[in-house]
């Protein structure tokens, strides 16, 4: 399993925007869970190898001249949240329901949209993302489960309230989309089929309170915004 921060540089399936948004190399988590991150020995060796100490090839002469700044143009936070109620109460649960909210504030301001019928000037940042999804579901089949989570939903994400094409973080819910998501119990943690792929990725925070669910994920993302 690879965790939700490794999928961040997976492509995306929503359709491009008219800004086109390039993801610096800058992926800062401001909220982690160690003890839901899977075992590190799950996950595949993408370390590349280290250079011999006399590789020529080892270092690079840099120009005293050079400027660099490590500092992103664009700061964007993203909040994940909800709670997910499983019934019916007390087990064995056949059925979900629930919300998720999706915030994110671009270096901190929230940005309203246009008026209806203005047109995005040149400079312009994107309007604040904020999008209410209603999320129900049911028991995901046997062929589809998760294999080491302790149940597994087939989710629908519904739009209740908001605009996801003004949201920018990774592989978030469209309108109407279904995902195999799965539950660990110990690991307090929700995971999800990534892409219907087979590949289960940690995707939420998720800490049980009886019935119910609670889901959340937050991180800062270093963005550039393209205008052209």
């Amino acid at each position: 399993m690879t965790s939700k921060l490794a999928a961040m540089g997976s492509p995306h399936t929503r359709p491009l925007r008219a800004r086109r948004l390039l993801w610096l190399l800058l992926l800062v988590p401001v909220v982690a869970c160690p003890s839901a991150e899977p075992d590190p020995g799950d996950l595949p060796d993408e370390t590349p190898a280290l250079l011999d100490d006399d590789d020529d090839d080892a270092t690079a002469p840099m120009d005293d001249d050079d400027d660099i700044n490590d500092q992103p143009e664009n700061v964007l936070t993203v909040q994940e949240s909800g709670v997910l109620t499983r019934s019916p109460t007390g087990g064995p649960y056949t059925a979900i329901t629930g919300q998720l909210t999706i915030t994110e504030l671009l270096n901190g301001e929230a940005i309203e949209p246009l008026e209806p019928g203005g047109e995005p000037m040149d400079g312009d940042l994107p309007p604040t993302c904020e999008v209410l999804y209603a999320v129900v579901g049911t028991r995901a089949d046997s062929e589809d489960e998760c294999p080491t989570c302790d149940a597994t939903w087939a989710l629908t994400f519904s739009v209740d309230t908001g605009t996801p094409d003004w949201c920018m973080g990774p592989e978030q819910p469209g309108d109407g989309d279904v995902r195999l998501m799965g539950f660990t119990q110990s690991q307090q943690a929700m995971y999800w089929d990534y892409q219907d792929l087979g590949t289960w990725v940690w995707w939420y925070q998720a800490n049980e309170t009886g019935d119910d669910i609670a889901v959340s994920w937050t991180t800062t993302l270093g963005v550039e915004i393209d205008d052209n």
